[in-house]
């Protein structure tokens, strides 16, 4: 096992043979920012030869975890491709090296910080918005089939709540109380009943709608404030329906009513108000779904570390504690249920 001290020296000695003008003589600091599921990210501070201080972000498969390159690469290739707009910029990806032996990618340093929604004023929020639509419109015909399969607007949501959601049942039923099940099964039939009726009842809004660029996991911990939004770890990129990263954002990040109306404005600002339209009619197919989808992502991710940890003896890996992702999983089931009975009244 590689403890801290090593790390850093592994980190500190990749960096100086990978990024150009670093030497590991004029490396003056390797700061660790944070530990993901599946990762940690460095901050490595130099002094270039010109005397310029200069800095880059180095992330690190997690020691003792198994990895997938061809993810890791895939992330690397979308990055390679947005150039640092709305983006840190890929400086130098490799699946393994002489230092580290897990896939380890360094990108340019972001000055600055996250923020939590609930404190955004309305001109941040529009700035995201437009940050949003910048990367819905952006070209992917560079990267070719490597986001996925080009389907209809429909299609795709029948195929996340698929994925998403119906993938996941089996598992939940087997591994949660009766009482969560239940919870569970009533959701699942509202929002599949949702998904088979809502491109026929409100067809101009669905017909002829092109899939785009989504970043995949635009939470606030995922939003660097520079002073404009800058998106970081983009490893759920995928080919979608804009208003799914829409509703997602709105739910994930718990947005209330102006901060979405701002959101909004900041969206039609950059994008055509007929392209715009269809896509806010679209949004309210997708808030349930990405409510849903997002309690069967915790109660996955419950089920698979209770079950490490049960083998294992001991809590699985460096990952958050079982419990962690049940409290998750019901907090959106909570905030679910209300949408939910509001439906059945009307």
């Amino acid at each position: 096992m590689v403890d801290r001290a090593d790390m850093e020296q592994r980190v500190r000695r990749h960096v100086a043979d990978v990024i150009r003008g670093c030497s590991y003589e004029h490396i003056e600091a390797v700061d660790r920012f944070r530990k993901g599921d599946d990762h940690v990210v460095f901050k490595v501070s130099y002094t270039e030869p010109d005397g310029i201080r200069s800095a880059v972000v180095v992330r690190v498969g997690a020691v003792g975890e198994t990895h997938d390159c061809s993810r890791a690469e895939r992330e690397a290739r979308i990055l390679r491709m947005l150039d640092g707009h709305g983006a840190p910029r890929l400086l130098h990806f490799t699946c393994a090296s002489h230092w580290l032996d897990t896939p380890t990618m360094c990108i340019s340093y972001v000055p600055g910080d996250s923020k939590p929604f609930a404190g955004l004023d309305a001109s941040h929020v529009e700035m995201l918005g437009r940050a949003l639509a910048q990367v819905h419109l952006t070209d992917v015909s560079a990267i070719g089939a490597l986001l996925g399969e080009t389907v209809s607007a429909s299609a795709y949501l029948a195929e996340r709540l698929a994925t998403a959601v119906t993938a996941r049942l089996d598992a939940a039923k087997e591994g949660l109380p009766t009482q969560v099940v239940g919870r569970i099964t009533d959701a699942y039939r509202y929002v599949k009943d949702l998904v088979e009726t809502a491109p026929a009842n409100t067809a101009e809004a669905w017909d002829g709608a092109s899939l785009a660029l989504l970043h995949g996991d635009p939470g606030e911990a995922n939003v660097l404030w520079s002073p404009g939004p800058v998106l970081i770890d983009w490893e759920y990129a995928r080919l979608g329906d804009p208003a799914d990263e829409i509703a997602y954002t709105f739910m994930d990040n718990r947005l209330d009513r102006p901060q979405r109306d701002a959101l909004l404005r900041g969206y039609r600002a950059f994008s055509a108000d007929a392209t715009s339209r269809p896509i806010e009619a679209r949004i309210k197919t997708w808030g349930p779904v990405n409510l849903l989808g997002s309690a069967m992502w915790w109660i996955e991710r419950y089920l698979m570390v209770r079950t490490a940890d049960q083998a294992a003896g001991k809590k699985y890996s460096s990952r958050r504690p079982a419990d962690q992702y049940l409290r998750g999983a019901l907090d959106r089931l909570d905030r679910f249920e209300p949408l939910f009975n509001a439906a059945r009244k009307r």
